[in-house]
């Protein structure tokens, strides 16, 4: 009896106006035992071989007169079963294309992977004897890696100036030789190592929560040390002596696996990070891995910092200011389980782990969590999904959680724990519950500043704060959402606002790099616009062009004039540009080399 054929369902890498949906090709007996889902194959598509992702096989076809897959690109899928589901899902819940979604799960699936650049290793082959006759360069490199050891390529070339070709004919006669050795797209092994910090007895209980997913009843929890159930009717009315709180469904006793979704309110300063390391460390030891996500590239360099202390060796950054070759290569070293804890911005949900243990979601109600580029998405709805697929545990934290979250733990779809209490004294706290108190926040009305004959863009108050930290060694970070240095250019004659003719919103005014008029621009904040500043108005030939309102070039222009001997940094879209300049200024900030930072 003949066997019956076998179908694939396959997404073909084409440029057609039909490429959003699955094609269907034969399974050629020869290739019937080694073709599986996710698997990457070459399919004839018209006149070309293309590659394409199988995404189903089925018994039967409904289609006649197939083709044939061509061959296997790889032996091994290139997709896991829960990637497939997780693209399939957003295919259908965000009305996405099917070629956006897979380029989004996997960037390189269809493209030339970049070129990885080595990263070699020079060391002494044991035992071997130095020859009388050598250079004076080869003998200094022998010297150099007889006390210090092995090194790297690079480093040879540019502190002790040892040249390639010096190199080579040390490793052609024997007596050295060149390992290549790839490394995470971040350097994230050389931060100082760090070690648990004693938990309080809020973090204690929080940690216990989340380790715990394997009760049975999430109502049989005793009330004790400060642990009491909270009634999601009632969510406001909480006790003022609970220290842990956590909601649950409304007589929920009947057996049904536990909530693997947490969301972690935390007040500032509470510990939320703390709970992370330790929670990372007790699921690193099951051999799972871990996504922390954070909303913005500047807090990478300081999350970093203290994950990369804590698991040197393990941890890996992922966002958009790497280069192509960085990509490739942390993605590479993950698919190969080397990399066990991934820190990066939304897209690193994505990354192809192969044991995921946990998602956590840090300062989950900010709104770059929102992907606004086609396939739009959300991050806390595509890591809920990925939780229901890999069950993994998603742990969203906040001080000030996004009110959707904070309903769905009130109705149960999280389990909602509380760190009420602020952990870390600060310099000027002279007690515990001086340290719990938050930071005291007033608001000074600028319109009284003015008629009072303040004509800075910063109120006396402030003014004498600032002078008060300097005098005092210590920095000050002032925040503007609007960059440039005029929010507007005004016609004082006729009241014409000068506008960005494709958007109708007022253009921005910059000053050159170099902080001045010359080689000034006006700008669209919107579609990038830029125009040179007119002398005269375009709508009624006035001269009175005026410039209105203070962006953080004119804040650092201002704070310059009052504060001559303070070194300032000025941190906005218009500054960071360059690859490393976040971690340059935040750097320049934590080692004390800046005064006051301005910025958005």
């Amino acid at each position: 009896m003949q066997a019956s054929p076998m179908f694939a369902q396959i997404a073909v890498n084409s440029y057609t106006k039909d490429n959003h949906q699955l094609f269907t090709y034969l399974v050629p007996d020869h290739l019937e035992p080694k073709v599986k889902i996710g698997q990457l194959v070459l399919v004839p598509f018209g006149p070309r071989l293309l590659k394409g992702i199988v995404f189903g096989l089925d018994q039967s076809s409904e289609q006649t007169n197939l083709k044939p897959i061509y061959s296997l690109t790889k032996e091994k899928p290139v997709l896991q079963a829960w990637q497939i589901e997780l693209i399939n899902w957003m295919c259908e819940f965000y009305l996405a294309s099917l070629p956006s979604v897979i380029q989004t799960v996997h960037p390189f699936l269809f493209t030339k992977p970049p070129a990885l650049r080595p990263n070699y290793t020079i060391s002494l082959i044991p035992n071997q004897p130095f020859p009388k006759r050598l250079g004076s360069k080869q003998q200094a490199l022998l010297y150099i890696l007889q006390k210090e050891g092995d090194l790297p390529q690079t480093r040879l070339t540019t502190d002790y100036q040892i040249s390639a070709s010096t190199i080579r004919s040390l490793i052609k006669h024997g007596l050295i030789q060149q390992k290549n050795h790839n490394r995470p797209s971040q350097a994230v092994s050389s931060f100082a190592s760090t070690s648990h910090l004693t938990l309080t007895n809020e973090q204690q209980h929080v940690l216990s929560v989340l380790l715990d997913s394997k009760m049975n009843e999430w109502d049989v929890i005793p009330a004790q040390a400060g642990i009491q159930t909270i009634k999601p009717d009632k969510p406001n009315k909480t006790s003022k002596t609970s220290i842990l709180k956590f909601s649950v469904h409304k007589n929920q006793t009947i057996q049904q696996p536990p909530s693997r979704r947490f969301l972690l309110h935390g007040v500032t300063g509470s510990g939320k990070t703390e709970v992370y390391l330790q929670l990372i460390a007790s699921l690193l030891e099951q051999g799972k891995q871990a996504i922390v996500l954070v909303p913005e590239i500047i807090l990478t360099p300081q999350t970093i910092e203290r994950f990369a202390g804590r698991f040197p060796g393990q941890v890996a950054v992922w966002h958009s200011k790497l280069s192509k070759t960085e990509r490739y290569q942390t993605f590479q070293q993950i698919q190969q389980g080397q990399i066990r804890i991934v820190i990066g911005s939304r897209s690193a949900l994505f990354l192809p782990f192969n044991n995921l243990g946990l998602i956590v979601i840090d300062e989950e109600h900010e709104i770059s969590y929102k992907q606004e580029q086609t396939p739009r998405y959300l991050a806390r709805t595509v890591a809920e999904k990925i939780n229901d697929l890999t069950g993994s545990i998603l742990l969203l934290g906040s001080a000030t959680p996004d009110v959707v979250s904070y309903y769905q733990a009130t109705k149960g779809d999280y389990q909602l724990l509380e760190l009420n209490q602020r952990v870390n004294l600060t310099a000027k706290a002279t007690s515990i519950n001086e340290a719990n108190e938050l930071p005291r926040v007033g608001i000074v009305d600028m319109s009284g500043e003015y008629r009072a004959g303040n004509r800075h863009t910063i109120s006396r108050s402030l003014e004498a704060e600032i002078k008060l930290n300097l005098e005092n060694g210590e920095q000050t970070i002032l925040f503007l959402n609007r960059r440039g240095r005029s929010t507007y250019v005004f016609c004082r004659e006729c009241g014409h606002v000068l506008e960005c003719p494709n958007c109708q919103l007022p253009l921005t005014y910059h000053l050159s790099s170099q902080m001045t008029k010359q080689n000034s621009r006006l700008k669209c904040h919107h579609c990038c616009l830029t125009k040179t500043p007119p002398e005269v108005c375009p709508k009624c030939q006035g001269s009175k062009i005026k410039y209105f309102g203070a962006g953080t070039q004119k804040i650092i222009e201002d704070i310059a004039g009052l504060f001559p001997q303070a070194r300032l940094l000025r941190m906005d879209a218009d500054t960071t540009g360059k690859k490393d300049s976040y971690q340059q200024m935040y750097d320049a900030l934590t080692n004390q080399e800046v005064d006051i930072l301005i910025g958005t």
